[in-house]
């Protein structure tokens, strides 16, 4: 009888050894799969995005200038991404008509315009490494405007935008960004020429959910081109 329980012991002993042995041996779990979207995925999304979004349009104003209004029309064309560079290429065109009250006197490029309208068109040509950008700023053209004003030394003018509109701002640590422009004021030839670099670069959407979702994949996208704010504290 103890003979016969010892040979169950040992049997129970020999499975177990067993079982552990098996359970060694089975291979782990894979991994799951990466649920980021890709650099390319992101990259196409951003093109898309902007090359959807059509015609921003909104009546700008300041307080300095009374009686006259800016009637803007903004729109992003031609954007295309690499995601081999990390560049994205756009072209930005803002139409301005401006808007003077009867009896209001304003100047546009030296000439006096009364109560008539002129028209300014705005042609924005340029390639942004993401590499480049460390952060991204979004919040409301108007804030950003007023903000301006008060940082040059402007706290008594302030700006109205309406509708609102949304501004998203990619900001570099040192001046990167540089842009080819050519404007055209009334019936004038256009006049070309390429702007000092800058450290900021705006781009302006109808509304804050668009703007979000930019912000977010471009953000992901400049995380994975290895830019973004480097400095760990």
């Amino acid at each position: 009888m103890k003979r016969y329980f010892i040979s169950i012991c040992f049997a129970g002993l020999a499975i177990s050894a067993a079982l552990a042995q098996q359970k060694k041996t089975v291979p782990p779990p894979p991994k799951p799969a990466d649920q980021e979207p890709s650099l390319a995925v992101t990259m196409k999304f951003i093109q898309s995005k902007m090359n959807d979004q059509g015609v921003v349009g909104y009546v700008f104003s300041q307080t300095n200038i009374p009686g006259v209004a800016f009637r803007t029309f903004y729109r992003f064309s031609d954007v295309t991404t690499d995601s081999s560079t990390c560049s994205l290429h756009k072209v930005e065109t803002t139409n301005v008509r401006v808007e003077v009250t009867a009896g209001t006197t304003y100047s546009e490029g030296g000439k006096p315009v009364t109560g008539a309208d002129l028209v300014r068109q705005l042609v924005e040509t340029s390639t942004v490494s993401l590499k480049d950008v460390e952060s991204i700023r979004v919040e409301s053209q108007q804030d950003a405007v007023n903000r301006s004003f008060a940082q040059n030394g402007y706290p008594d003018i302030s700006a109205t935008i309406e509708p609102t509109i949304f501004q998203l701002t990619l900001v570099a640590s040192k001046p990167v960004f540089l842009f080819h422009v050519s404007q055209t004021v009334g019936k004038q030839p256009p006049v070309t020429s390429d702007t000092p670099l800058a450290k900021e670069d705006s781009l302006h959407f109808r509304d804050e959910d668009t703007a979000d979702r930019l912000a977010k994949a471009l953000t992901h996208a400049i995380e994975l081109c290895g830019g973004g704010n480097k400095d760990p504290f």
